[in-house]
């Protein structure tokens, strides 16, 4: 993974800033999942990268697609984990964060392993 922004990651997911959400990338009250605010560190860093809201679901759109639920493989590829098994960074992360696993817990998981 892309060390800094792993960094970012971690230090996003730790800092109390973001709330966290369950089965959407953001929700519509803006509640993120773990993917979610890696998707939100990705809009800040690139102008080409943006949430669009779709009725009332937020969706990331890149020039890769658009995505809900999942990241974008654009956003997956600039942090350095295309080429990682997608069942860690994609499924296992958000299915943990689904669980009710704090993002606390879902760094430390991050940090480990990715």
């Amino acid at each position: 993974m892309n060390p800094e922004i792993k960094e970012e990651w971690l230090a996003a997911l730790r800092s109390g800033e973001y709330e966290q959400g369950q089965c959407q990338l953001r929700t519509e009250d803006n509640a993120f999942c773990c993917l979610g605010v890696l998707s939100d560190i990705m809009t800040k860093k690139n102008p080409d990268i943006r949430w669009i809201r779709d009725k009332s679901v937020w969706k990331i759109l890149d020039d890769t697609g658009c995505s809900g639920e999942i990241l974008t493989d654009r956003i997956a590829s600039a942090a350095g984990l295309a080429h990682l098994d997608p069942r860690l960074h994609g499924t296992k992360l958000s299915s943990m964060n689904d669980s009710g696993y704090t993002f606390e817990h879902i760094a430390n998981v991050i940090e480990e392993h990715l």
